[in-house]
């Protein structure tokens, strides 16, 4: 039968959506990778309370530095998409929560978005699907910079609100010569 895609997520966090992806889905090898070491001692708690036997590897680095040469069906992402701007204006709930690296992305906002969209090629299978959380404000931005990467298939996906959350792409298939 078909061989259980293999999942990449980036800046994996606390690991609530790699950890969803470990009960619900049927994945062979499901790598996190983060560059905070306290978010992934936190990961680690989280999946020894919801999922002992199942193959997670959560692995210490920025972007695709600790998986290089390995190939992955599927990215997925929630990258930091706040510039410096709006973070000077987050309601403290928010600000006091979450680490400002978990949420700052340079000037724009969307320096994350952009390093994924370019690096998604050199680690994925041809035909890889790409899914990344999004500001819904840079949609169009984030979009033409899924374009511009070479990825295909860009889309814009709305969430349960209504808002413009996710870009969902692929990696090229295989050129045939």
């Amino acid at each position: 039968g078909a061989v259980a895609p293999r999942v990449l997520e980036i800046g994996v966090g606390s690991g609530c959506i790699i950890l969803s992806l470990a009960v619900e889905g049927d994945f062979v090898g499901l790598v996190g990778t983060d560059d905070s070491q306290d978010a992934l001692a936190v990961a680690e708690a989280n999946r020894a309370k919801i999922c002992k036997e199942k193959t997670i590897e959560f692995r210490h680095g920025s972007f695709f530095d600790p998986v290089r040469g390995e190939k992955f069906d599927v990215l997925i992402s929630n990258p930091p998409y706040v510039s410096e701007h709006e973070y000077a204006k987050l309601d403290s709930s928010v600000r006091n929560f979450e680490p400002r690296e978990a949420l700052v992305s340079a000037e724009t906002g969307l320096r994350h978005t952009q390093t994924i969209c370019e690096g998604a090629a050199g680690i994925m299978s041809p035909g890889g699907l790409v899914v990344l959380e999004i500001d819904a404000r840079r949609h169009h931005e984030s979009l033409a910079m899924a374009h511009a990467s070479g990825l295909t298939r860009a889309k814009i996906q709305k969430d349960l609100f209504g808002r413009h959350r996710y870009l969902i792409a692929r990696v090229p298939e295989a050129r045939s010569n």
